[in-house]
C-alpha cells in the first residue's frame, strides 16, 4: 500500500485513495488542530478568522435562517454581525 500523497491544506491533512486531484481528508491530529483553531477564533469574536475555515464557494445553512447564506464573504459578513451582537462575556 503506498503512502497518501500530500496535501496542499497543510500538516496534518493528506489525499487518501479514491479522492479526486485537489480533494484532502485529514488525520486525526489534523482535525483536532483544526477544529482547535476554529473554536479559539470563534471564542474570540474573530469572525474573518472563522470564514477563513470556508470554502470561496461555500454554502452554510442555519436552521434559524430562511435560507442558506453561500459564499465566504457574505458567511464572513453573517459572522461579523452575530459576534457584534453576543453579550459581553
Amino acid at each position: 500500500m503506498s503512502a497518501p500523497r500530500a496535501c496542499a491544506a497543510g500538516a496534518g491533512w493528506y489525499a487518501p485513495r479514491g479522492v479526486p486531484d485537489g480533494g484532502c481528508a485529514v488525520d486525526r491530529e489534523g482535525l483536532e488542530a483544526m477544529l482547535g483553531a476554529y473554536l479559539a477564533a470563534w471564542r474570540r469574536g474573530d469572525a474573518a478568522r472563522c470564514a477563513a475555515f470556508y470554502a470561496d464557494d461555500a454554502r452554510m445553512e442555519d436552521p434559524l435562517l430562511p435560507e442558506p447564506i453561500e459564499g465566504r464573504d457574505r458567511i464572513g459578513r453573517y459572522f461579523t454581525r452575530g459576534f457584534a451582537e453576543r453579550p459581553a462575556d
